[in-house]
This record gives C-alpha cells, sequence and structure tokens, in this order.
C-alpha cells in the first residue's frame, strides 16, 4: 500500500505535488517489477482506498487517483491509517486472489512527516503490524521555504520525571523505524530505488 497524505499542511508546504510524484515513480516501479498487487490510500481525518489491489496500474488508474487528491483535510490521522491499512492487509491476505503462505507486505507512508499526536500508539501499531510480516515505511517530504524550518532540523522540547526541561531532535523518537527524507524532486527516482531495494533484500532475507 501506497498512503499519500492529503491533508492541508500538505499544501501549505507545497509538498502535495512531489508526494503525488514519489506516488506514481512507486506504483510505475512496483508494477514493472511485479513483486505483488499493489493499492494506494489517501488519509486525513479518515482514509480511502483509491487503488483496491485488483484494479492494474496504468496510466488512467493513475489520472483518476491524482484527481482524488485536495490537500484540504483539516489533520492528517495516522493512528487512524494504520488500523484502516491493517484492515485492508488482512482482507487481502484472507481474500480469493491470496498467495498461499504468508505474504509480505508494505505500507508506505508519504507526507510531509509531522506526527505529533498519538505517537506512542502508532509505535504501538507499526510494531505490531511488524509481527503480522507487514513493514512500515515513511518517506518524509521536506521542502521547507526557510531550511531552518527543516524536519532534519526540528527539534521537541519534553520535561523528564523531575520537571527538567529536555530538547532533543523531533527525529529521534519518530514513530516510524524505517524512514528516508526526500528534499529534492531530482533524487526521487534514486530515493525510491534505495527503499525498494531494501524491501527486496528484506522479503528475501524472510
Amino acid at each position: 500500500i501506497i498512503a499519500i497524505d492529503d491533508s492541508l499542511s500538505m499544501r501549505e508546504k507545497r509538498s502535495g505535488q512531489l508526494a503525488c510524484e514519489a506516488m506514481l515513480v512507486l506504483c510505475k516501479a512496483l508494477e514493472r517489477l511485479q513483486v505483488g498487487q499493489v493499492g494506494v490510500v489517501r488519509f486525513g481525518d479518515q482514509s480511502e482506498l483509491i487503488l483496491p489491489f485488483d484494479r492494474p496500474y496504468n496510466a488512467e488508474a493513475g489520472s483518476a487517483m491524482l484527481s482524488k487528491f485536495t490537500f484540504a483535510q483539516e489533520n492528517a490521522d495516522f493512528e487512524q491509517l494504520l488500523r484502516f491499512t491493517g484492515e485492508v492487509f488482512a482482507q487481502a491476505g484472507s481474500g480469493p486472489d491470496a498467495t498461499s503462505g504468508a505474504a509480505l507486505q508494505l505500507l508506505f507512508v508519504i507526507g510531509d512527516g509531522q506526527i505529533r499526536e498519538a505517537r506512542e500508539s502508532c509505535r504501538t501499531l507499526i510494531r505490531q503490524a511488524a509481527e503480522r510480516s507487514q513493514m512500515c515505511a515513511a518517506i518524509m517530504i521536506d521542502t521547507p521555504d526557510d531550511p531552518a524550518q527543516s524536519v532534519m532540523k526540528a527539534k521537541e522540547v519534553t520535561f523528564d520525571s523531575s520537571g527538567k526541561v529536555v530538547i532533543t531532535p523531533y527525529l529521534d523518537s519518530y514513530p516510524f523505524n524505517f524512514y528516508t527524507v526526500l528534499q529534492d524532486s531530482e533524487v526521487l527516482p534514486d530515493v525510491m530505488g534505495d527503499a525498494l531495494r531494501q524491501w527486496y533484500e528484506m522479503t528475501t532475507e524472510s
């Protein structure tokens, strides 16, 4: 599953176009590699499957998917997304087209990387997904007007047990164990290629 953040922050940061480019590159690559079925989800306050597994990807399907994105949803609910995709994977694994034996399932989440709420719940859901042979990977679109606003430089303020202020890099406690930061559309094919290669290595090791 390729899941795209369809929330308002993606428009405000002008990340939507690059996210859609990443989606199309991934769809084409996965279709060409014939590694299995591909589904696409858009998510915000709610999640929607806009390319079911049983529908092949082609130019017409790509155009139809692009027309679905508004980048106007108020929030990006990652916890709801992870529960939704878990259900989609479960249904695919038990459907009439399911392959025999346990299949490795991959979730690519493409967005601006901002997960401010329910991070512990997301971490738990990602760990549970791994136990079901589902790998969750995030591709963060990082294109701020001011380099100082990059997710790579973002800090998080918390308090320890004694009430002392603790400042740590935002990415240190990011729920996704596997993630990459995309800052330039020109390197998009390379980033996608690296991500797919790592996933393929995991499948063969499994």
